[in-house]
């Protein structure tokens, strides 16, 4: 099957300056509503289910980054989205904001990023990765991941008694639209997204862009001295540790990382 073009369920809500929102490797556009909900008082926020999540078509292709964000482009574009908009990422939808920021720096005002998977090697990605179950079995078990897998999320999926037994922070509708994506989605995601791709280029090319970073201060999957130290060399950029907070604040805290976001939205952004 061809690379696209493919149009990505979106739901849009509210009004005022845009938001695009970009969720993670686990999740679709339910794990931004509560924070959705709260930025639609003052603006107009786009969330968007990834190519083979949700309710987003699910091709049998490899799932780069350049595939996700034309993807996200094409569809943007078909709903006469235009920017300069900010942005959001969720863990690995941040490296896919900062490749979207790359190839359209006119189309992007100003960055979120949430939990940024910031990883030296393809070998410190698989060993901070591989403290996800799901994560580790597609990544070193990929035949007994896929078997094992498709058959509990499929029966998840419609079952909210079920879906409520596979998160400790997700709801069961949460749960239930994580499952929405195919096996083939999500690994091939973690690795062309995550643990084939380096961070440290992506804010190399989109430095001129403000960018603001929140990170869990008890985050087990990304280390944070690998991103205070790489967002100290970059002139437009801000950091925010939530204290007591793990790795995905979105869910966990969703009124803080609002309101975290609506701070940062009102400072106006800077580029060139």
């Amino acid at each position: 099957m061809s690379a696209g073009p493919y149009l990505l369920s979106l739901k849009r809500q509210g009004s005022g300056p845009l938001v695009v929102l970009i969720h993670g490797a686990a999740g679709g556009t339910l794990i931004w509503g509560p924070v959705a909900e709260r930025l639609a008082g003052t603006h107009e926020v786009v969330s968007i289910d990834l190519l083979g999540y949700g309710d987003s078509p699910k091709p049998r292709i490899e799932y780069t980054l350049e595939a996700h964000t034309e993807a996200i482009h094409h569809t943007l574009a078909h709903h006469g989205i235009t920017g300069p908009f900010a942005m959001a990422g969720l863990s690995m939808g941040c490296l896919l904001v900062l490749e979207y920021a790359r190839r359209w720096p006119g189309e992007v005002k100003q960055l979120l990023c949430v939990g940024p998977p910031y990883f030296d090697t393809p070998d410190e990605a698989r060993f901070y990765l591989r403290r996800s179950f799901n994560a580790r079995m597609a990544l070193e078990r990929p035949t007994a991941a896929r078997l094992a897998m498709g058959p509990v999320w499929k029966a998840a999926r419609h079952s909210r008694l079920l879906s409520s037994k596979f998160s400790r922070i997700y709801t069961p509708e949460m749960t239930q639209q994580s499952m929405q994506n195919t096996f083939q989605a999500f690994r091939s995601s973690l690795i062309h997204c995550m643990v084939e791709v380096r961070y440290q280029p992506l804010l190399d090319a989109t430095k001129a862009i403000r960018q603001d970073y929140l990170y869990g201060e008890l985050d087990r999957y990304v280390p944070l001295d690998h991103i205070r130290s790489a967002l100290e060399k970059l002139p437009n950029a801000s950091l925010e540790i939530l204290p007591n907070i793990g790795h995905n604040p979105v869910v966990i805290a969703p009124g803080d990382t609002a309101a975290w976001m609506l701070s940062k939205l009102a400072i106006p952004a800077r580029s060139g």
